[in-house]
């Protein structure tokens, strides 16, 4: 079976970036990583805090397919609010407000109860690594489904976590261990 992966990227310019972008520089540069790393459709803005400074759509809808990428096309986001998240952990370390070794329920202390006693441990680290045994979920696993949560956003997020919390925990952390519970709570 042959998976097509369709990327996007967001490229933030802030106060490093002139007020002006020279855009054959960055279109070059972009299409050169696209066609390196073989993605066959990429999207990207360089943006300023009150400008759009560029904005391009660059390759094809499909590998192979000869049809070219349009600014109407959409893409799966997926996973890139994990990126957002971890640097967003990275920013409150760096100021001092938590460290990589802070544990999760000294944070959440209302969240310990009902939660399995081998999570009690889980540090940011813990978290940010995917490699713990946190249990495996993602938004296309058929439980809990939408409906079993109430409240809003952050108290769905909350319910959602203490449903992974108090499952049983994966056996091994020397693999990779993905879990879209690994990025809660945010918000």
């Amino acid at each position: 079976m042959r998976i097509m992966l369709r990327w996007s990227v967001l490229l933030l310019a802030t106060a490093w970036m002139p007020a002006t972008a020279e855009a054959q520089l960055s279109v070059d540069v972009v299409d050169g990583l696209r066609v390196a790393h073989r993605i066959p459709e990429l999207a990207y803005a360089v943006v300023s805090s009150t400008h759009v400074l560029e904005m391009q759509v660059l390759g094809e809808k499909r590998a192979g397919s000869g049809l070219r990428a349009e600014p109407t096309d959409r893409f799966r986001l997926g996973s890139n609010t994990k990126t957002i998240t971890a640097f967003l952990a990275a920013r409150l370390v760096h100021e001092g407000r938590i460290s990589w070794n802070t544990r999760f329920f000294d944070l959440f202390p209302e969240m310990r109860k009902g939660a399995r006693n081998e999570y009690h441990q889980l540090t940011l680290r813990d978290l940010l690594s995917f490699r713990v045994r946190l249990y495996k979920y993602t938004y296309t696993d058929q439980v809990p489904r939408p409906e079993d949560l109430s409240g809003d956003e952050a108290a769905q997020r909350q319910q959602l976590a203490a449903w992974g919390f108090a499952h049983e925990p994966l056996n091994s952390v020397d693999s990779i261990n993905f879990s879209n519970l690994a990025m809660w709570p945010q918000g």
